[in-house]
Protein backbone atom coordinates (compact mmCIF):
# COMPACT_ATOMS: atom_id res chain seq x y z
CA UNK A 1 0.00 0.00 0.00
CA UNK A 2 1.46 3.34 -1.00
CA UNK A 3 1.84 5.81 1.83
CA UNK A 4 1.82 9.58 1.64
CA UNK A 5 5.24 10.87 2.63
CA UNK A 6 6.00 14.10 4.40
CA UNK A 7 7.38 17.01 2.41
CA UNK A 8 10.89 16.07 1.26
CA UNK A 9 13.71 17.98 2.92
CA UNK A 10 17.33 17.96 1.86
CA UNK A 11 20.38 18.40 4.03
CA UNK A 12 23.57 18.34 2.02
CA UNK A 13 23.63 14.92 0.41
CA UNK A 14 21.03 13.43 2.76
CA UNK A 15 17.65 12.93 1.10
CA UNK A 16 14.59 12.34 3.25
CA UNK A 17 11.92 11.03 0.89
CA UNK A 18 12.80 10.62 -2.76
CA UNK A 19 9.28 11.49 -3.85
CA UNK A 20 6.05 12.83 -2.44
CA UNK A 21 3.38 10.18 -2.91
CA UNK A 22 -0.36 10.56 -2.76
CA UNK A 23 -2.48 7.45 -2.54
CA UNK A 24 -5.90 7.38 -4.10
CA UNK A 25 -7.90 4.21 -3.94
CA UNK A 26 -5.75 1.93 -1.82
CA UNK A 27 -7.91 2.07 1.30
CA UNK A 28 -11.24 2.76 -0.36
CA UNK A 29 -12.26 -0.89 -0.41
CA UNK A 30 -11.48 -1.08 3.31
CA UNK A 31 -13.60 1.98 4.00
CA UNK A 32 -16.53 0.50 2.11
CA UNK A 33 -16.20 -2.98 3.60
CA UNK A 34 -18.93 -3.77 6.09
CA UNK A 35 -20.70 -0.41 5.75
CA UNK A 36 -24.30 0.13 4.72
CA UNK A 37 -23.30 2.24 1.76
CA UNK A 38 -26.49 3.31 0.05
CA UNK A 39 -27.45 5.74 2.80
CA UNK A 40 -29.28 8.06 0.43
CA UNK A 41 -31.99 5.54 -0.44
CA UNK A 42 -34.13 6.85 2.41
CA UNK A 43 -33.90 10.47 1.15
CA UNK A 44 -35.87 10.73 -1.57
CA UNK A 45 -21.83 23.67 -19.72
CA UNK A 46 -21.43 26.65 -18.35
CA UNK A 47 -21.44 30.09 -19.91
CA UNK A 48 -20.72 31.85 -16.61
CA UNK A 49 -23.71 34.09 -17.30
CA UNK A 50 -25.98 34.51 -14.29
CA UNK A 51 -28.38 36.85 -12.57
CA UNK A 52 -26.62 36.86 -9.21
CA UNK A 53 -26.59 40.18 -7.36
CA UNK A 54 -23.73 42.43 -8.36
CA UNK A 55 -20.88 42.69 -5.85
CA UNK A 56 -21.48 45.36 -3.22
CA UNK A 57 -19.81 46.52 -0.04
CA UNK A 58 -21.58 43.62 1.67
CA UNK A 59 -20.55 41.01 -0.88
CA UNK A 60 -17.57 41.21 -3.23
CA UNK A 61 -15.94 38.89 -5.75
CA UNK A 62 -12.53 37.67 -4.64
CA UNK A 63 -9.51 38.04 -6.88
CA UNK A 64 -7.49 34.95 -6.06
CA UNK A 65 -3.98 35.53 -4.72
CA UNK A 66 -2.58 31.96 -4.72
CA UNK A 67 -3.58 28.94 -6.79
CA UNK A 68 -2.66 25.30 -6.27
CA UNK A 69 0.02 25.24 -8.98
CA UNK A 70 1.96 28.07 -7.32
CA UNK A 71 1.46 26.80 -3.76
CA UNK A 72 2.66 23.30 -4.63
CA UNK A 73 5.77 24.60 -6.35
CA UNK A 74 6.67 26.80 -3.38
CA UNK A 75 5.86 24.30 -0.62
CA UNK A 76 7.04 21.03 -2.19
CA UNK A 77 9.77 22.05 -4.62
CA UNK A 78 8.18 20.03 -7.37
CA UNK A 79 6.16 20.62 -10.50
CA UNK A 80 2.50 19.64 -10.67
CA UNK A 81 0.23 19.47 -13.70
CA UNK A 82 -1.23 22.87 -14.66
CA UNK A 83 -4.96 23.24 -13.98
CA UNK A 84 -5.80 25.84 -16.63
CA UNK A 85 -5.21 26.25 -20.34
CA UNK A 86 -4.39 23.65 -22.98
CA UNK A 87 -2.50 20.83 -21.28
CA UNK A 88 -1.11 17.80 -23.12
CA UNK A 89 -0.42 14.65 -21.11
CA UNK A 90 1.38 11.52 -22.30
CA UNK A 91 -0.34 8.17 -21.73
CA UNK A 92 1.97 5.15 -22.07
CA UNK A 93 0.43 1.65 -22.12
CA UNK A 94 3.08 -0.50 -20.39
CA UNK A 95 3.04 -3.96 -21.97
CA UNK A 96 5.09 -6.38 -19.87
CA UNK A 97 6.44 -9.16 -22.06
CA UNK A 98 5.48 -11.88 -19.57
CA UNK A 99 1.82 -10.78 -19.48
CA UNK A 100 -0.86 -10.91 -22.16
CA UNK A 101 -0.44 -8.09 -24.66
CA UNK A 102 -2.99 -5.31 -24.94
CA UNK A 103 -5.72 -6.12 -27.43
CA UNK A 104 -7.51 -3.65 -29.69
CA UNK A 105 -10.50 -3.35 -27.36
CA UNK A 106 -8.27 -2.49 -24.41
CA UNK A 107 -6.40 0.15 -26.38
CA UNK A 108 -9.72 1.61 -27.50
CA UNK A 109 -10.83 1.62 -23.86
CA UNK A 110 -7.74 3.58 -22.83
CA UNK A 111 -8.46 6.23 -25.45
CA UNK A 112 -12.16 6.38 -24.58
CA UNK A 113 -11.44 6.75 -20.85
CA UNK A 114 -8.97 9.56 -21.39
CA UNK A 115 -10.29 11.36 -24.49
CA UNK A 116 -13.77 10.06 -25.30
CA UNK A 117 -16.71 12.42 -25.60
CA UNK A 118 -20.05 11.43 -24.08
CA UNK A 119 -22.05 13.72 -26.34
CA UNK A 120 -20.88 12.12 -29.59
CA UNK A 121 -20.94 8.56 -28.23
CA UNK A 122 -17.18 7.98 -27.92
CA UNK A 123 -17.74 7.13 -24.25
CA UNK A 124 -21.19 5.75 -23.59
CA UNK A 125 -20.63 5.12 -19.87
CA UNK A 126 -19.85 8.54 -18.39
CA UNK A 127 -17.37 11.31 -19.02
CA UNK A 128 -13.82 10.74 -20.12
CA UNK A 129 -11.05 12.40 -18.12
CA UNK A 130 -10.77 15.18 -20.71
CA UNK A 131 -14.52 15.85 -20.97
CA UNK A 132 -14.95 15.72 -17.18
CA UNK A 133 -12.29 18.34 -16.57
CA UNK A 134 -13.50 20.60 -19.35
CA UNK A 135 -16.94 20.67 -17.70
CA UNK A 136 -15.69 20.78 -14.11
CA UNK A 137 -13.40 23.73 -14.90
CA UNK A 138 -16.08 25.57 -16.92
CA UNK A 139 -13.88 25.36 -19.99
CA UNK A 140 -10.77 26.70 -18.26
CA UNK A 141 -8.86 23.40 -18.52
CA UNK A 142 -8.56 21.56 -21.82
CA UNK A 143 -6.77 18.26 -21.45
CA UNK A 144 -5.51 16.33 -24.44
CA UNK A 145 -4.10 12.89 -23.70
CA UNK A 146 -1.61 11.65 -26.30
CA UNK A 147 -1.93 7.86 -26.29
CA UNK A 148 1.41 6.22 -27.07
CA UNK A 149 1.94 2.89 -28.76
CA UNK A 150 2.23 0.03 -26.26
CA UNK A 151 5.70 0.13 -24.72
CA UNK A 152 7.48 -3.13 -23.85
CA UNK A 153 9.94 -2.46 -21.00
CA UNK A 154 13.21 -4.33 -20.61
CA UNK A 155 12.16 -5.67 -17.19
CA UNK A 156 9.46 -8.31 -16.70
CA UNK A 157 6.38 -7.84 -14.57
CA UNK A 158 7.82 -10.18 -11.95
CA UNK A 159 10.93 -8.01 -11.69
CA UNK A 160 8.75 -4.90 -11.54
CA UNK A 161 6.73 -6.41 -8.69
CA UNK A 162 9.85 -7.43 -6.76
CA UNK A 163 11.14 -3.86 -6.43
CA UNK A 164 7.92 -2.33 -5.06
CA UNK A 165 8.39 -0.08 -2.02
CA UNK A 166 7.01 3.12 -0.47
CA UNK A 167 9.28 5.22 -2.70
CA UNK A 168 7.68 3.82 -5.88
CA UNK A 169 11.04 2.46 -7.00
CA UNK A 170 9.31 0.09 -9.40
CA UNK A 171 7.69 2.95 -11.31
CA UNK A 172 10.71 5.24 -11.24
CA UNK A 173 12.67 2.32 -12.72
CA UNK A 174 10.31 2.43 -15.71
CA UNK A 175 10.51 6.21 -15.93
CA UNK A 176 14.31 6.04 -16.08
CA UNK A 177 14.04 3.64 -18.99
CA UNK A 178 11.42 5.80 -20.73
CA UNK A 179 13.68 8.81 -20.25
CA UNK A 180 16.46 7.17 -22.25
CA UNK A 181 14.22 5.24 -24.65
CA UNK A 182 11.13 7.33 -25.39
CA UNK A 183 7.86 5.65 -26.42
CA UNK A 184 6.36 6.19 -29.84
CA UNK A 185 3.09 7.55 -31.17
CA UNK A 186 2.15 5.98 -34.49
CA UNK A 187 5.71 4.73 -34.73
CA UNK A 188 7.35 8.13 -34.19
CA UNK A 189 9.46 8.76 -31.07
CA UNK A 190 8.03 11.21 -28.55
CA UNK A 191 10.08 14.38 -28.20
CA UNK A 192 10.05 15.33 -24.52
CA UNK A 193 11.41 18.78 -25.39
CA UNK A 194 8.35 19.57 -27.50
CA UNK A 195 6.92 22.74 -25.93
CA UNK A 196 3.37 21.42 -26.23
CA UNK A 197 4.14 19.03 -23.34
CA UNK A 198 5.32 21.87 -21.07
CA UNK A 199 2.52 24.43 -20.99
CA UNK A 200 3.80 26.12 -17.82
CA UNK A 201 7.36 26.25 -19.19
CA UNK A 202 8.96 24.91 -16.02
CA UNK A 203 11.30 22.50 -17.81
CA UNK A 204 9.22 19.37 -17.12
CA UNK A 205 6.50 17.72 -19.15
CA UNK A 206 3.12 18.50 -17.61
CA UNK A 207 2.44 14.88 -16.70
CA UNK A 208 2.62 11.26 -17.76
CA UNK A 209 0.23 8.35 -17.19
CA UNK A 210 1.38 4.70 -17.19
CA UNK A 211 -1.31 2.05 -17.77
CA UNK A 212 -0.21 -1.53 -17.05
CA UNK A 213 -1.47 -4.60 -18.91
CA UNK A 214 -2.89 -6.18 -15.77
CA UNK A 215 -6.57 -7.01 -16.42
CA UNK A 216 -7.30 -8.81 -13.16
CA UNK A 217 -8.13 -6.30 -10.43
CA UNK A 218 -7.96 -9.00 -7.75
CA UNK A 219 -4.24 -9.31 -8.47
CA UNK A 220 -3.25 -5.65 -8.82
CA UNK A 221 -1.44 -5.52 -5.46
CA UNK A 222 0.59 -2.46 -4.53
CA UNK A 223 2.57 -2.44 -7.76
CA UNK A 224 -0.39 -1.99 -10.13
CA UNK A 225 -2.52 0.10 -7.78
CA UNK A 226 -3.71 3.58 -8.75
CA UNK A 227 -1.57 6.36 -7.29
CA UNK A 228 0.14 9.60 -8.20
CA UNK A 229 3.62 10.80 -7.34
CA UNK A 230 5.67 13.97 -7.69
CA UNK A 231 9.42 13.91 -8.18
CA UNK A 232 11.11 16.96 -6.72
CA UNK A 233 13.75 18.98 -8.52
CA UNK A 234 16.62 16.99 -7.01
CA UNK A 235 15.09 13.63 -7.95
CA UNK A 236 13.45 14.37 -11.27
CA UNK A 237 14.11 11.91 -14.07
CA UNK A 238 14.96 13.90 -17.15
CA UNK A 239 11.79 15.75 -18.11
CA UNK A 240 9.60 13.67 -15.76
CA UNK A 241 8.23 15.18 -12.56
CA UNK A 242 4.53 14.40 -12.02
CA UNK A 243 3.16 10.98 -12.96
CA UNK A 244 0.26 8.65 -12.28
CA UNK A 245 -0.21 4.94 -12.94
CA UNK A 246 -2.64 2.07 -12.58
CA UNK A 247 -3.66 -1.29 -13.99
CA UNK A 248 -6.04 -1.28 -16.95
CA UNK A 249 -8.49 -3.22 -14.78
CA UNK A 250 -9.53 0.06 -13.09
CA UNK A 251 -11.06 1.19 -16.38
CA UNK A 252 -13.53 -1.70 -16.14
CA UNK A 253 -14.84 -0.81 -12.66
CA UNK A 254 -18.26 0.32 -13.84
CA UNK A 255 -18.07 -0.35 -17.56
CA UNK A 256 -17.83 -3.70 -19.31
CA UNK A 257 -16.15 -1.88 -22.21
CA UNK A 258 -13.44 -0.37 -20.02
CA UNK A 259 -14.73 3.19 -20.33
CA UNK A 260 -14.89 4.01 -16.60
CA UNK A 261 -12.69 7.04 -15.86
CA UNK A 262 -13.61 7.53 -12.15
CA UNK A 263 -10.20 6.42 -10.88
CA UNK A 264 -8.27 8.22 -13.61
CA UNK A 265 -10.17 11.46 -12.92
CA UNK A 266 -9.38 11.18 -9.19
CA UNK A 267 -5.69 10.55 -9.84
CA UNK A 268 -5.52 13.38 -12.35
CA UNK A 269 -6.83 15.60 -9.54
CA UNK A 270 -3.77 14.53 -7.58
CA UNK A 271 -1.55 15.35 -10.56
CA UNK A 272 -2.75 18.95 -10.20
CA UNK A 273 -1.89 18.85 -6.48
CA UNK A 274 -5.23 18.07 -4.82
CA UNK A 275 -5.07 15.98 -1.65
CA UNK A 276 -7.14 12.93 -0.70
CA UNK A 277 -10.20 13.94 1.33
CA UNK A 278 -10.63 10.58 3.05
CA UNK A 279 -8.45 9.64 6.01
CA UNK A 280 -5.62 7.11 5.70
CA UNK A 281 -6.24 6.23 9.36
CA UNK A 282 -9.80 4.97 8.89
CA UNK A 283 -10.31 1.49 7.48
CA UNK A 284 -14.05 0.99 7.96
CA UNK A 285 -15.56 4.45 8.52
CA UNK A 286 -15.88 7.68 6.58
CA UNK A 287 -13.82 10.83 6.87
CA UNK A 288 -14.59 14.55 7.06
CA UNK A 289 -16.32 14.72 3.66
CA UNK A 290 -18.45 11.63 4.14
CA UNK A 291 -17.26 9.92 0.97
CA UNK A 292 -19.17 12.08 -1.50
CA UNK A 293 -16.58 13.98 -3.50
CA UNK A 294 -14.27 13.22 -6.40
CA UNK A 295 -11.23 13.51 -4.11
CA UNK A 296 -12.89 11.33 -1.48
CA UNK A 297 -14.39 8.16 -2.95
CA UNK A 298 -14.16 9.21 -6.63
CA UNK A 299 -17.82 10.29 -6.60
CA UNK A 300 -19.36 13.14 -8.59
CA UNK A 301 -17.80 16.52 -9.29
CA UNK A 302 -15.13 18.42 -7.36
CA UNK A 303 -16.37 20.64 -4.53
CA UNK A 304 -16.04 24.43 -4.43
CA UNK A 305 -12.84 24.32 -2.35
CA UNK A 306 -11.08 22.13 -4.91
CA UNK A 307 -12.32 24.26 -7.79
CA UNK A 308 -11.05 27.39 -6.09
CA UNK A 309 -7.65 25.80 -5.42
CA UNK A 310 -7.42 24.98 -9.12
CA UNK A 311 -8.26 28.55 -10.14
CA UNK A 312 -11.57 27.68 -11.81
CA UNK A 313 -13.85 29.89 -9.71
CA UNK A 314 -13.73 33.25 -7.95
CA UNK A 315 -16.30 32.99 -5.17
CA UNK A 316 -18.30 35.78 -3.55
CA UNK A 317 -16.98 36.91 -0.16
CA UNK A 318 -19.34 38.16 2.56
CA UNK A 319 -17.76 41.29 4.00
CA UNK A 320 -20.67 42.47 6.14
CA UNK A 321 -22.21 41.03 9.30
CA UNK A 322 -25.46 40.47 7.41
CA UNK A 323 -25.90 39.74 3.72
CA UNK A 324 -28.25 37.94 1.36
CA UNK A 325 -26.78 36.27 -1.70
CA UNK A 326 -28.24 34.32 -4.57
CA UNK A 327 -26.38 31.25 -5.83
CA UNK A 328 -26.82 28.99 -8.81
CA UNK A 329 -25.76 25.35 -9.00
CA UNK A 330 -22.01 24.95 -8.51
CA UNK A 331 -21.71 22.21 -11.12
CA UNK A 332 -23.55 24.35 -13.66
CA UNK A 333 -22.37 27.89 -12.86
CA UNK A 334 -19.20 27.81 -10.76
CA UNK A 335 -20.66 30.10 -8.08
CA UNK A 336 -19.85 29.77 -4.39
CA UNK A 337 -19.90 31.95 -1.29
CA UNK A 338 -17.08 32.47 1.23
CA UNK A 339 -17.55 33.53 4.86
CA UNK A 340 -14.02 34.62 5.86
CA UNK A 341 -12.17 34.52 9.16
CA UNK A 342 -9.64 37.07 10.37
CA UNK A 343 -6.83 35.08 8.69
CA UNK A 344 -8.47 35.19 5.26
CA UNK A 345 -5.92 36.09 2.57
CA UNK A 346 -8.04 36.30 -0.62
CA UNK A 347 -7.18 32.78 -1.66
CA UNK A 348 -8.31 29.22 -1.09
CA UNK A 349 -5.28 28.82 1.21
CA UNK A 350 -6.64 30.30 4.42
CA UNK A 351 -9.47 29.55 6.88
CA UNK A 352 -13.12 30.17 6.03
CA UNK A 353 -16.51 28.63 5.37
CA UNK A 354 -17.36 28.10 1.70
CA UNK A 355 -20.98 27.53 0.69
CA UNK A 356 -22.14 25.99 -2.58
CA UNK A 357 -25.42 24.87 -4.11
CA UNK A 358 -25.37 21.17 -5.02
CA UNK A 359 -27.62 19.74 -7.72
CA UNK A 360 -27.73 16.08 -8.88
CA UNK A 361 -27.13 17.19 -12.46
CA UNK A 362 -24.30 17.16 -15.02
CA UNK A 363 -21.16 15.62 -13.48
CA UNK A 364 -23.12 14.67 -10.33
CA UNK A 365 -25.92 12.85 -12.14
CA UNK A 366 -24.45 9.39 -12.74
CA UNK A 367 -23.30 8.76 -9.17
CA UNK A 368 -26.57 10.05 -7.71
CA UNK A 369 -28.71 7.87 -9.98
CA UNK A 370 -26.70 4.69 -9.38
CA UNK A 371 -24.11 3.48 -6.89
CA UNK A 372 -20.56 3.61 -8.23
CA UNK A 373 -19.22 0.05 -8.46
CA UNK A 374 -22.63 -1.11 -7.26
CA UNK A 375 -21.82 -0.68 -3.57
CA UNK A 376 -20.34 2.79 -3.01
CA UNK A 377 -22.57 5.42 -1.36
CA UNK A 378 -24.74 7.27 -3.85
CA UNK A 379 -24.20 10.95 -4.40
CA UNK A 380 -26.79 13.28 -2.89
CA UNK A 381 -30.20 12.62 -4.46
CA UNK A 382 -31.70 16.04 -3.76
CA UNK A 383 -30.50 19.53 -4.44
CA UNK A 384 -29.27 21.33 -1.37
CA UNK A 385 -26.77 23.71 0.15
CA UNK A 386 -23.37 22.37 1.22
CA UNK A 387 -21.36 24.21 3.86
CA UNK A 388 -17.65 23.42 4.04
CA UNK A 389 -15.19 24.44 6.75
CA UNK A 390 -11.75 24.84 5.22
CA UNK A 391 -8.47 25.38 7.03
CA UNK A 392 -5.79 25.31 4.38
CA UNK A 393 -3.54 27.91 5.99
CA UNK A 394 0.13 27.78 5.10
CA UNK A 395 2.60 27.37 7.95
CA UNK A 396 6.33 27.61 8.46
CA UNK A 397 8.11 24.36 9.40
CA UNK A 398 11.58 24.21 10.88
CA UNK A 399 13.37 20.94 10.22
CA UNK A 400 16.44 19.70 12.08
CA UNK A 401 18.60 16.67 11.34
CA UNK A 402 19.62 14.88 14.54
CA UNK A 403 22.79 12.88 15.09
CA UNK A 404 20.66 9.74 15.20
CA UNK A 405 19.66 10.38 11.60
CA UNK A 406 16.08 11.27 12.54
CA UNK A 407 14.58 14.63 11.61
CA UNK A 408 12.40 16.80 13.84
CA UNK A 409 9.74 19.06 12.33
CA UNK A 410 8.71 22.06 14.43
CA UNK A 411 5.83 24.30 13.31
CA UNK A 412 6.51 28.02 13.30
CA UNK A 413 4.16 30.86 12.41
CA UNK A 414 1.37 30.79 9.86
CA UNK A 415 1.98 32.76 6.69
CA UNK A 416 0.70 36.31 7.19
CA UNK A 417 -2.61 37.05 5.40
CA UNK A 418 -0.86 40.13 3.99
CA UNK A 419 1.88 38.08 2.31
CA UNK A 420 1.78 38.20 -1.47
CA UNK A 421 4.32 35.38 -1.90
CA UNK A 422 5.25 32.11 -0.21
CA UNK A 423 8.92 31.79 0.75
CA UNK A 424 10.82 28.97 -0.90
CA UNK A 425 12.62 26.19 0.95
CA UNK A 426 15.77 27.47 2.65
CA UNK A 427 18.60 25.39 4.11
CA UNK A 428 19.96 27.42 7.01
CA UNK A 429 22.83 24.97 7.63
CA UNK A 430 23.82 21.38 6.81
CA UNK A 431 21.43 20.18 9.50
CA UNK A 432 18.62 22.75 9.58
CA UNK A 433 16.12 24.03 7.06
CA UNK A 434 12.94 26.09 6.89
CA UNK A 435 10.07 25.56 4.50
CA UNK A 436 6.35 26.30 4.22
CA UNK A 437 3.53 23.81 3.77
CA UNK A 438 -0.25 23.56 3.95
CA UNK A 439 -0.77 22.95 7.66
CA UNK A 440 -3.67 20.50 7.56
CA UNK A 441 -4.83 17.27 5.98
CA UNK A 442 -7.94 15.13 6.29
CA UNK A 443 -5.67 12.51 7.85
CA UNK A 444 -5.24 13.82 11.44
CA UNK A 445 -1.70 12.55 12.06
CA UNK A 446 -0.46 14.49 9.03
CA UNK A 447 -1.47 17.84 10.53
CA UNK A 448 1.31 20.20 11.55
CA UNK A 449 -0.35 21.84 14.57
CA UNK A 450 -3.46 20.09 15.84
CA UNK A 451 -4.86 16.67 14.93
CA UNK A 452 -8.40 17.99 15.49
CA UNK A 453 -8.07 20.37 12.55
CA UNK A 454 -9.16 19.29 9.07
CA UNK A 455 -8.22 20.51 5.62
CA UNK A 456 -11.83 20.47 4.37
CA UNK A 457 -14.89 19.27 6.27
CA UNK A 458 -18.54 19.09 5.29
CA UNK A 459 -20.54 20.87 8.01
CA UNK A 460 -23.57 18.66 8.56
CA UNK A 461 -26.99 20.01 9.42
CA UNK A 462 -27.61 17.15 11.85
CA UNK A 463 -24.24 15.63 12.86
CA UNK A 464 -21.45 17.24 14.86
CA UNK A 465 -18.94 15.65 12.49
CA UNK A 466 -18.86 13.07 9.74
CA UNK A 467 -15.38 11.91 10.73
CA UNK A 468 -15.24 8.26 11.81
CA UNK A 469 -18.92 7.77 10.98
CA UNK A 470 -20.19 4.47 9.63
CA UNK A 471 -22.78 6.38 7.61
CA UNK A 472 -21.74 8.22 4.47
CA UNK A 473 -22.85 11.78 3.84
CA UNK A 474 -26.45 11.96 2.60
CA UNK A 475 -29.27 14.39 1.92
CA UNK A 476 -30.00 14.94 5.60
CA UNK A 477 -26.56 16.54 6.01
CA UNK A 478 -27.38 19.31 3.50
CA UNK A 479 -29.46 22.45 3.99
CA UNK A 480 -32.75 22.69 2.12
CA UNK A 481 -35.27 25.48 1.62
CA UNK A 482 -36.25 26.97 4.99
CA UNK A 483 -33.35 25.34 6.89
CA UNK A 484 -31.09 27.31 9.22
CA UNK A 485 -27.60 26.25 10.28
CA UNK A 486 -26.17 27.88 13.39
CA UNK A 487 -22.48 27.22 13.05
CA UNK A 488 -20.56 27.50 16.29
CA UNK A 489 -17.67 25.24 17.22
CA UNK A 490 -17.32 23.81 20.72
CA UNK A 491 -14.57 26.30 21.55
CA UNK A 492 -16.62 29.18 20.16
CA UNK A 493 -14.08 30.13 17.54
CA UNK A 494 -12.53 29.04 14.27
CA UNK A 495 -9.07 27.50 14.43
CA UNK A 496 -7.51 30.94 13.99
CA UNK A 497 -9.49 32.41 16.93
CA UNK A 498 -12.18 34.21 14.93
CA UNK A 499 -15.65 33.94 16.50
CA UNK A 500 -17.47 31.01 14.94
CA UNK A 501 -20.98 32.30 15.60
CA UNK A 502 -22.32 32.26 12.05
CA UNK A 503 -25.92 31.67 10.97
CA UNK A 504 -26.69 30.43 7.47
CA UNK A 505 -30.36 30.49 6.45
CA UNK A 506 -31.65 29.09 3.18
CA UNK A 507 -34.47 31.46 2.34
CA UNK A 508 -35.50 29.57 -0.76
CA UNK A 509 -34.42 27.19 -3.48
CA UNK A 510 -36.46 27.87 -6.57
CA UNK A 511 -36.08 27.53 -10.33
CA UNK A 512 -32.40 26.65 -10.11
CA UNK A 513 -31.51 29.50 -7.74
CA UNK A 514 -30.85 29.44 -4.01
CA UNK A 515 -31.21 32.55 -1.84
CA UNK A 516 -29.08 32.44 1.28
CA UNK A 517 -28.85 34.89 4.19
CA UNK A 518 -25.66 35.06 6.26
CA UNK A 519 -25.51 36.70 9.69
CA UNK A 520 -22.77 36.76 12.32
Amino acid sequence: MKKTLKTPIFFGILVIGAAFLITSCDIVSDIIDGIQTDNNNDNNNNDNNDDNPKPTEDVSTVKTKFNNHYVYKQTNECSVTPSTGDVNILVVPIQFKDKTSFNTNQLNAINASFNGNKENGENDYWESTASFYKKSSYGKLNFNFDICDPYVPSISSSKFESITDDYATETTTLLKELNSNAPTIDGKKVNYSDSRYDSDKDGYIDGVWLIYNEPNKNKVGDYYWAYTSYLDSANSIGKFSTYANCAISFLYDGSSKGYDAHTIIHETGHMMGLDDYYSYELSNNYGYCGGLDMMDLNIGDHNSFSKWCLDWIEPYVVNAKNATVELESLVESGKALVIPTNSFNNSAFSEYLIVDYYTPTSLNELDSSSAYLGYYPRNYLKEGIRVWHVDSRIIEIKAKLLQSGNVTYTPGSYLSPKSSTIPEYKATSNTTATYYTVANSNTPSYNSVNEDFALVELVSKNRSTLYNSRAAANDTDLLHSGDTLKYSTKKGSFNDGTSSNVTIKVDSINNGKATITISR
